[in-house]
């Protein structure tokens, strides 16, 4: 099973990969890593959740695209003081298949491993992008319940306004990892915008477990799986064999929200085989 961060903000496409190693889950932009080994065209998978209209003979299609934009909503709206809707007509799913065996591929890089140690020397969790979902053209609207806000909610700058509801802008002419608005407008207590183009509403990942073994222990048929490798660089003083061997891989299940290093609260909502973090 795999889990989502539902993004309060959207990500562009081109800013993130499949397949890429991060240590924040929460911002999969920062301390990364792309690994050499490229996703090859018949390991990328994509499913489009059409409109509505296009698939009302099945229900699964329109039932998991109600469910992710009502996350979405919820999500978005957690960081602000109204509430916040997001309709779009088309949502896409990319994931990566056969991710297990695609990242033993991934870790017999000399730069991929020596990103792991780095991360396991300063106590980093780790996590490998598996798949995201977008939308196209996002209709976001945003409602103010107690119109006494609303004056001051309408003199709201429109960098900050934008950033409100969660849309990326222009700053410096450097084009932030967000969505670019369209239009804007006011309906009484309510501000619309629409989100240019496709964009990134939920990454999905795998945790990386991390095993330290000592090769003293270990017989020649262990060492020699393509998931185990030896750490030849020793702390002072430690023994020769001792906990000088790594063991990496993708972890199944997510067991319980404390073990990821995330800041808030996080819900979980199960979907099929996906759970989402809103």
């Amino acid at each position: 099973m795999t889990f989502s961060i539902v993004q309060r903000t959207f990500l562009a496409p081109e800013s993130i990969r499949l397949g890429r190693f991060v240590r924040n889950i929460e911002d999969p932009n920062s301390d990364f890593l792309d690994p050499d080994l490229g996703v090859p065209a018949e390991s990328l998978i994509v499913q489009s959740h059409l409109d509505y209209s296009e698939v009302q003979h099945n229900s699964k299609e329109r039932t998991f695209k109600a469910t992710l934009t009502s996350l979405i909503s919820a999500s978005r709206a957690k960081s602000k003081n109204f509430r916040t809707h997001v309709q779009t007509d088309q949502l896409k799913t990319y994931q990566l298949s056969n991710s297990g065996p695609w990242f033993r591929s991934a870790i017999q890089s000399t730069a991929t491993r020596d990103w792991i140690r780095e991360a396991i020397d300063y106590g980093d969790d780790m996590y490998v992008v598996v798949g995201y979902h977008t939308m196209k053209d996002a209709r976001i609207f945003d409602y103010v319940e107690n119109r006494g806000d609303i004056s001051a909610w309408l003199e709201l700058p429109i960098e900050e306004a934008l950033a409100a509801a969660g849309v990326g802008i222009m700053l410096g002419g450097v084009a932030n990892p967000g969505a670019q608005v369209q239009d804007s407008h006011m309906e009484g207590n309510t501000r619309r915008f629409v989100a240019v183009g496709e964009q990134i509403c939920a990454v999905q990942y795998r945790k990386i477990h991390v095993k330290i073994f000592s090769s003293r222990d270990l017989d020649k048929a262990s060492l020699e799986r393509n998931n185990f490798w030896k750490n030849y660089l020793r702390a002072r003083g430690q023994e020769a064999g001792v906990n000088d061997v790594v063991e990496t891989d993708l972890s199944d299940d997510l067991e319980n929200l404390d073990d990821l290093d995330v800041e808030g609260d996080y819900e979980r909502h199960l979907y099929g085989k996906e759970e989402f973090l809103v």
